[in-house]
């Protein structure tokens, strides 16, 4: 439970409860974030007594089958007021103002309940927050936020040499195919990109609602769906699911995925494990991983790459850390190689519709 409580000018959502979480927010103040005032995803929330306001998504955002009860709860001067996302989505709104909300203020279908839960006018907290840390704008402002969240093309580890995905938005997957880039959007939309213009060659609606990790086995597509927990075989060429399995992790989920040759290798979100996979979803052996690192997974040939430590680290096929790089920016969702070059998703700024993916050429990784 999160009780009288200020939340403001957060980078991302201001407060959010993913993966089967259980939240009660009651006598709060959300304000000013960088997307969602309130985001609840794949979980169950219940909203009261509270104000959300002038947050740069949605005031209170439900995805992935989540589930959402509001009581008592003004909702003003976001980019929507109340959205729904992908997933059969559950909001039951009682007595709330929800008003001048830039793009919509219900956006999708609600359930309208009866209750007196009163409206408030403002929040006391009984004591006066600390706005010390105050940044005076919404995180993400094109024009006032100073933040480098994109940092410079090269360093002593690491050369930027192609930047492309102007205008996909969130990429959280991305695979190489011998020729091209292929990306998904965490909306599950697929883009295959040629390498050096970013010209899309080829796009579709993809499985899952939220692709975090991609690999290409010399004909088809692989992608592991973080919120579904299930890893799908995609043809290429119109999007259709060919085959499809649990992934290893059932509880925590996988982030990311790649493809070696002969087998799939599933990186674990909360188990800390590569888990290597035939093509029919059959485990055959896990890899414990020493080095601290997760969310997005490549193969070189001979290393393995992933999020991590300063950046971006190297890893062999027995867990340890065996060299890094610098991150080309804020936030490495996903990883692949391909033309000798480590190709990244990265966050920059999730507001932005930037160029989000980065080819980059190791220069120095400090191999141990």
């Amino acid at each position: 439970m999160i009780k009288y409580t200020r939340i403001y000018e957060n980078g991302y959502n201001g407060i959010a409860a993913e993966q089967f979480n259980t939240l009660v927010i009651d006598h709060c103040l959300v304000e000013r974030s960088g997307t969602n005032g309130i985001h609840i995803d794949a979980s169950t929330a219940e909203v009261t007594s509270s104000m959300v306001l002038h947050n740069n998504g949605g005031g209170l955002s439900v995805d992935d089958n989540g589930e959402l009860k509001i009581h008592g709860v003004v909702v003003e001067d976001n980019g929507g007021g109340v959205t729904l996302g992908d997933g059969e989505n559950t909001v039951m709104l009682g007595n709330a103002l929800i008003s001048h909300n830039r793009d919509c203020d219900i956006c999708g279908e609600v359930h309208q309940v009866e209750d007196k839960a009163p409206i408030p006018e403002m929040i006391d907290f009984a004591f006066e927050p600390d706005m010390d840390y105050a940044l005076g704008y919404i995180p993400g402002d094109i024009e006032e936020d100073k933040y480098l969240y994109i940092y410079p093309d090269e360093d002593e580890t690491r050369r930027v040499v192609k930047e492309i995905g102007n205008e996909l938005g969130l990429t959280w997957a991305i695979a190489w195919d011998g020729e091209a880039v292929w990306t998904a959007t965490l909306w599950s939309a697929f883009y295959k990109l040629d390498p050096n213009t970013g010209e899309v060659l080829q796009h579709f609606k993809g499985p899952g609602s939220q692709p975090w990790g991609m690999a290409f086995d010399g004909e088809n597509l692989w992608v592991v769906d973080f919120a579904e927990k299930t890893i799908f075989e995609v043809n290429p060429e119109n999007g259709r699911v060919l085959s499809s399995f649990q992934s290893p992790d059932p509880v925590g989920g996988c982030k990311g995925l790649t493809w070696d040759g002969e087998y799939l290798y599933v990186l674990g979100w909360a188990t800390h494990v590569i888990y290597q996979m035939d093509r029919e979803g059959n485990l055959i052996q896990t890899i414990l991983l020493e080095a601290d690192g997760g969310g997005g997974l490549a193969w070189d040939g001979k290393f393995f790459w992933m999020p991590g430590g300063p950046g971006i680290i190297k890893v062999d096929r027995e867990g340890r850390q065996v060299g890094w790089i610098y991150a080309a920016s804020e936030g490495t969702w996903d990883l692949a190689w391909g033309n000798d070059l480590l190709w990244a998703t990265q966050r920059t700024n999730e507001n932005w519709f930037d160029d989000k993916v980065f080819g980059i050429e190791i220069i120095n990784d400090h191999s141990q």
